[in-house]
């Protein structure tokens, strides 16, 4: 139980924290704080009041899962799983952001572009997290083995993904008067349960089958 106790808090601190900083780029870029009237050091103050609320706030729940009986290896693995899929979701919208900001362009075939960069971006920092944080393999000699076998997973619901923002984005269009830049997000948004689902039993089953939390 110490074990885990200790391993959840600087698990959830550590992510919590790259997940504050990640948030604030993505609102900052949608405009967040210029809707909320927020400048100056109101915003410096909110900025770094949320930057301690959200690692505190995701510590202590997974503080408290450690507390529940739960199933700990399929219950503890999902849940780190999916914060991470929180935290490669705000990274992939922070770099999708900044590549439409940085380029003006919020259609055509550079939204496809834009796609197919941040997902070789992400995709070895999910590694990481997802091998030695999530499935628990810490031997090195077959990292490269389990890499292209997560490559091939990611890959192939990234595929999938990158046709649905694409036909959303390129074919459908913005709807219901949502801003073009607003839409490409949701379009991104809308393929997260593709990955959380598809991405998880993959890897779970097919890279890191051999390592339970």
């Amino acid at each position: 139980m110490s074990h885990h106790f200790h391993s959840s808090l600087w698990f959830g601190l550590l992510a919590g924290a790259f997940i504050a900083i990640f948030s604030l780029i993505v609102f900052g870029n949608l405009g967040v704080y210029a809707e909320l009237g927020l400048s100056g050091a109101t915003l410096v103050i909110a900025a770094v009041l949320w930057c301690l609320i959200v690692p505190l706030g995701l510590a202590s729940g997974l503080k408290i899962l450690t507390l529940l009986p739960l199933p700990e290896s399929f219950t503890r693995q999902f849940v780190r799983y999916g914060v991470i899929g929180v935290l490669n979701t705000l990274l992939s919208l922070t770099i999708f952001n900044l590549l439409m900001s940085a380029t003006g362009v919020t259609r055509g075939y550079l939204i496809t572009v834009f796609s197919v960069i941040t997902f070789v971006i992400v995709i070895s920092h999910a590694f990481l997290w997802n091998k030695f944080l999530v499935f628990r393999s810490e031997e090195l000699a077959g990292a490269h083995r389990e890499y292209t076998r997560f490559f091939l997973v990611s890959g192939t619901t990234a595929l999938v993904n990158v046709v649905v923002i694409s036909l959303l984005v390129n074919v459908v269009g913005p709807l219901w008067g949502i801003a073009p830049k607003l839409w490409a997000n949701i379009a991104v948004l809308s393929t997260v349960p593709i990955s959380v689902f598809g991405n998880f039993f993959g890897y779970k089953f097919l890279v890191f089958r051999t390592h339970l939390i």
